[in-house]
């Protein structure tokens, strides 16, 4: 599924589910590694991009602006674009922050 999902272009999503240590990540590093030695495959057809939920725990935003770093560093996405995802929850948490105080 991965190597058709980077050569034709296609749009798919893997939910691996485990208690830790069964080996999601091991299997997750197989597949990449069998994806970079296949001739086939060029290097810079797909991005990885990695998330480690144990840090994020749930948070939405924090993930998003995770995502978005990663993209500027790999030059797909702008910095710019990173800062200003950063900008508008920090306006809302003190918006959020001043409302509370408030009541």
């Amino acid at each position: 599924m991965l190597r058709a999902t980077v050569l034709q272009g296609e749009s798919n999503s893997v939910l691996l589910v485990g208690r830790r240590g069964c080996g999601k990540s091991v299997l997750v590093e197989t597949a990449l590694q069998e994806l970079a030695a296949d001739a086939a495959v060029s290097a810079d057809a797909y991005t990885v991009l990695r998330l480690d939920g144990l840090v994020l725990r749930g948070d939405d935003g924090l993930a998003l602006r995770e995502l978005a770093r990663q993209l500027a560093a790999h030059g797909l996405a702008s910095a710019a674009w990173t800062n200003e995802a950063g900008e508008g929850e920090e306006e809302e948490d003190e918006a959020a922050a001043a409302t509370a105080a408030a009541a």
